[in-house]
């Protein structure tokens, strides 16, 4: 899940800003729902909705989706560390069992 978004960060991000980059990754409990959050110190989002033409914000937003339906978030923002930042919010569970349930007929993820 994070992969894509880590890959986002040094290709859009890092890459086309030079000098010392800052990747940071994190994860927190908050009131039964994980939050995880991808932020660098690369160009930011370009604009307030970021372009999901691309496979990674699309592919990501899309698997939320079928695990999670309407009880996951994705947002996207401005990180303290000057480029962007993408916050998930999904609820916690010692065992995710529960959303590979919802994935039908071996669909891949």
């Amino acid at each position: 899940l994070l992969q894509p978004l880590v890959e986002n960060a040094i290709v859009h991000g890092l890459a086309v800003k030079p000098g010392c980059a800052i990747i940071r990754i994190g994860a927190r409990r908050l009131e039964g729902r994980l939050i995880l959050e991808v932020a660098d110190s690369g160009a930011g989002f370009p604009t307030a909705t970021p372009c999901r033409s691309g496979v990674g914000l699309s592919a990501t937003e899309s698997r939320l989706k079928l695990l999670y339906g309407t009880d996951q978030t994705i947002a996207y923002g401005r990180s303290d560390v000057g480029g962007a930042i993408v916050t998930i919010t999904i609820p916690f569970t010692a065992s995710p069992s529960h959303a590979l349930a919802r994935v039908s007929n071996g669909a891949a993820l």
